[in-house]
């Protein structure tokens, strides 16, 4: 899996969120194992 797909499907599950300047990750849905 390249980066561009990896982004993608992480879009898909709902862990990006838009910011200003690109994208960020959504602190509540990262797993913690």
């Amino acid at each position: 899996m390249d980066v561009d797909t990896l982004i993608e499907f992480l879009k898909m599950k709902g862990k990006f969120m838009p910011a200003e300047d690109g994208f960020t990750v959504d602190i509540t849905k990262v797993c913690k194992h």
